[in-house]
């Protein structure tokens, strides 16, 4: 027998045994878990599953553009994914038929400014919340169907509802509403909408002077060149004089913290200084939660701001290539850094 019908052979055997292992597990009843047999169930019947699939999707292509969007830029890829997702097939026909007839998963009426919940209560829908992190799992392996970055949320989102349509500017509509979406530790900066004119300090001031800690702590020495710096950096960011004059005040007094008198005001003054560059509100998502608004206030009561001095952004001591350095960074509450 030749080498190659030798292993042709072996194979078979392998393969006969491992469906003689089944049948006999099967025959003994050993197979009881739900979740097994469902699987086995939905491997053998692959093709018809495959078909209901399809059949369903091209209802839905018919009236979102941006199921339509996914599926042209990435032929048959769509129902692999949702075959794949780790649900019953009762449970996914149930989900396809209701996607199919127009549902809407996503709750958009909590989508308003100053509002903040869970991606269960934005996604009541269990299928559907399973399919949400499924397409955000596979979102960076495929094609998406609007020109630039695809961030977090804005794709699984817009897969699950007409309420919502990716787009740029600006990363969704919503309702028809412009909104922009960042994911945990994203910086509040985009380089055609929201550039800062920074300058150099004169003298340096060890590695890195325009960080908070060390502004204030040079402003603590009466540093009349650092406080120079720090109020042209509040005034290009449109904060007025009296504004400025007193968070200068506040962080000389002995024993002020550089957090609470530079940081948050700095945080703030990014936050509205980008918000006001793009003209839209900003959604933020990670984590299982969801938090929307126009006002910084808004994320810095709900526990958005960094623990980090380095993301608040420098105050001073960047160039103007290095500008994205002087805005700051927001977090989902409980995971900042």
């Amino acid at each position: 027998m030749r080498y190659g019908e030798l292993n042709l052979f072996e194979l078979d055997k392998k393969a006969q045994s491992k469906l003689d292992f089944i049948q006999n597990k099967v025959a003994k009843g050993d197979i009881q878990d739900q979740k097994t047999i469902d699987f086995i169930f939905k491997i053998l019947n692959k093709g018809d599953i495959k078909q209901t699939i399809d059949s369903m999707l091209t209802r839905v292509t018919d009236n979102d553009t941006d199921v339509e969007g996914f599926r042209r830029l990435n032929q048959g890829v769509l129902s692999k994914i949702l075959r794949k997702m780790p649900v019953e097939k009762e449970e996914l026909d149930s989900f396809l038929n209701k996607w199919a007839k127009g549902k809407k998963f996503v709750d958009t009426s909590k989508l308003v400014n100053g509002n903040k919940g869970s991606i269960q209560d934005l996604i009541p829908n269990k299928t559907a919340q399973i399919a949400f992190k499924t397409f955000e799992d596979v979102r960076s392996q495929f094609r998406m169907p609007k020109k630039g970055t695809t961030g977090y949320g804005e794709f699984g989102l817009a897969m699950l509802t007409t309420e919502i349509q990716m787009e740029a500017p600006g990363d969704v509509k919503i309702n028809g509403v412009d909104v922009e979406v960042k994911g945990n530790d994203a910086r509040l900066f985009a380089d055609e909408r929201a550039m800062a004119k920074t300058e150099d300090i004169t003298e340096a001031r060890g590695d890195a002077p325009g960080l908070i800690n060390n502004a204030h702590a040079s402003l603590q020495q009466n540093d009349a060149n650092v406080e120079n710096e720090v109020r042209k950096s509040f005034a290009v960011r449109g904060f007025d004089k009296g504004k400025i004059d007193k968070i200068i005040a506040d962080a000389k007094k002995p024993g002020s913290s550089a957090f609470d008198t530079l940081g948050i005001n700095w945080w703030r003054a990014g936050f509205d200084y980008y918000t006001k560059a793009i003209g839209m509100p900003i959604l933020v998502l990670g984590f299982g939660q969801f938090l929307m608004s126009d006002k910084a206030d808004d994320f810095i009561s709900w526990g958005c701001l960094p623990k980090n001095q380095s993301n608040y952004g420098y105050l001073f001591g960047r160039q103007a290539g290095q500008s994205r350095e002087t805005f700051p960074k927001i977090f989902v509450p409980g995971h900042n850094k």
